[in-house]
């Protein structure tokens, strides 16, 4: 009995590590990954200095297109403009294939994606994101459980998306959202209620598998 529970406990309590440190196989980021699953903001740095750095050559560049954009589209073009900038600057790269990483699932610093110019989704959100908000914006990353991208609230209630692709444009499910000071969660996504029955079925399967385990024979 104690044994059993004992395995099962060990189990699950490896599962719940795996996930949370997004089956990293360098122990050196565990603490780091730890820390952003259970503090999203914590990967948004808007006063990073490279972000400062980046934004310096962000802005020259645009100043050399501004004039061609005029009016109300203007911080439209600008934020599309940015999200190009970015694509540019930071190489796709899976997680499992950055050696920096070797992980199923990594949330970056700043400083890992500017230093490597190399990484996924997540790597050129949380990039795009903290520029944007340097820049003034309110920005955000958007995750769901395909990709992760930028979503930026103009004054009159529109919105701009950057670095969308491949989710359609048309498509505004979402998971997570996030800047340096929110987190929001949608609870009608699929994911969180998918967990939540796999959950609720672990532990109805735990105990009647510790019933029967435990139950008195009749012999």
């Amino acid at each position: 009995m104690k044994s059993s529970k004992k395995i099962i406990g060990t189990v699950i309590g490896i599962g719940i590590l795996i996930i949370i440190i997004g089956g990293c196989m360098k122990p050196s980021e565990w603490p780091a990954q730890v820390t952003h699953k259970f503090d999203l903001p914590s990967t948004i740095d808007p006063d990073h200095v490279q972000i400062s750095e980046l934004n310096a050559e962000i802005e020259k560049s645009w100043a050399g297109v501004r004039k061609y954009h005029k009016g109300d589209q203007m911080m439209e073009d600008e934020i599309d403009f940015i999200g190009r900038e970015i694509k540019e600057l930071i190489e796709y790269c899976p997680d499992l294939e950055n050696p920096n990483y070797q992980a199923f699932e990594h949330f970056p610093t700043v400083s890992q994606v500017l230093e490597t110019k190399k990484d996924d989704c997540d790597g050129r959100a949380i990039v795009a994101c903290s520029l944007l908000i340097h820049r003034g914006y309110d920005s955000y990353v958007i995750m769901n459980e395909r990709h992760a991208w930028v979503i930026t609230y103009l004054n009159d209630g529109s919105f701009v998306e950057i670095l969308k692709n491949p989710i359609p444009d048309d498509d505004h499910s979402w998971l997570l959202q996030w800047n340096n000071n929110t987190v929001k969660i949608n609870f009608t996504h699929p994911v969180p209620l998918v967990i939540g029955v796999l959950v609720l079925l672990g532990i109805t399967s735990t105990r009647v598998f510790l019933l029967k385990k435990n139950k008195p024979s009749n012999a």
